[in-house]
């Protein structure tokens, strides 16, 4: 075989598997109806890169054969915010869209260089087989736990009584006021749901609450967008430097699944519901928010039916 023959094996098996046959067919559908058409490829573009999922783009071909000129990273780029995307799923779950002005996750993972101010220079989240937006379970079940009162721990220059008073408790009055229950003892609940604990003794793996990944199932535009964020750290005199980085856009819905048990107390009698426990984290997310930058608005969510 020769060395063209070899490139073109080698061409196909990375196509085969970096490839989602579902965001092959959705991506070159919104794709084309955008001109990135293969017929259209420029010097910047790979022809793999026209057939890869998302996670692949970001992650993968973003930097693959770059150069230093201007329209380098805005073909990157134009990829990536061109994608829609519709599925059905099925399980246990509710589905929440975003709000204005989108969701910001995987914000810490690594993603830039110095050569550009067009790249993205945030990470992100995708789902390695889908290459699709998520939101990892342990980033939902960190949110969920934030609104427990033990998840407030003491500072070396705090008193107990003050961080019991000022945060753990008001934690302990919205979880009664959410479930309607104004005698329950929180923090039995949570050592049950986020330490597998149940009266002290350890519960078996196979029997503590499961946080999956909330995943992406459809979009009114699209699904990504570009944003800035403008630090000032370099001084209040000093002009700030945007930095560019990609998130989720309004009315994105997304779907959360857990596979829950019921909170019971000694004798075997249910005291929380699996229902009433999805219904609790449900309305923590609506409160809360999740992702980065949710004291400036970011990661907020509505009930579906009512966008």
């Amino acid at each position: 075989m020769n060395e063209d023959g070899k490139q073109a094996v080698r061409r196909l098996s990375l196509i085969k598997k970096e490839v989602n046959p579902y965001i092959v067919a959705e991506y070159e559908k919104v794709g084309n109806s955008m001109g990135y058409k293969s017929s259209h490829l420029d010097d910047n573009v790979s022809r793999e890169s026209t057939k890869a999922n998302l996670g692949w783009l970001f992650y993968k071909d973003y930097y693959s054969g770059l150069k230093d000129n201007k329209d380098f990273f805005e073909s990157k780029n134009g990829r990536l915010i061109g994608f829609r995307c519709e599925r059905e799923i099925s399980g246990e779950t509710f589905q929440l869209i975003t709000e204005y002005p989108g969701l910001a996750i995987g914000t810490g993972n690594n993603h830039k260089t110095k050569s550009s101010d067009d790249e993205f220079k945030l990470g992100f989240s995708f789902d390695y087989s889908t290459g699709l937006p998520i939101i990892p379970g342990s980033s939902v079940k960190g949110l969920l736990r934030s609104a427990f009162p033990n998840s407030v721990k003491k500072k070396k220059d705090q008193h107990e009584e003050f961080v019991n008073l000022h945060y753990r408790e008001p934690r302990r009055i919205y979880i009664r006021e959410k479930l309607n229950m104004q005698d329950l003892d929180v923090d039995e609940l949570e050592q049950e749901i986020f330490e597998g604990f149940r009266n002290g003794k350890s519960i078996r793996i196979y029997e503590r609450d499961i946080f999956k990944d909330a995943i992406l199932v459809k979009s009114q535009e699209n699904v990504l967008g570009i944003d800035y964020i403008t630090p000032h750290n370099k001084g209040k005199f000093k002009n700030p430097l945007p930095i560019k980085f990609m998130k989720v856009m309004p009315k994105v819905t997304f779907a959360f699944f857990f596979d829950l048990r019921d909170y019971k107390d000694k004798s075997g009698s249910t005291i929380v519901s699996v229902e009433q426990k999805r219904n609790l984290f449900r309305q923590i997310l609506l409160d809360f928010g999740i992702g980065a930058k949710t004291n400036v608005g970011y990661g907020q969510f509505s009930e579906v039916d009512r966008i």
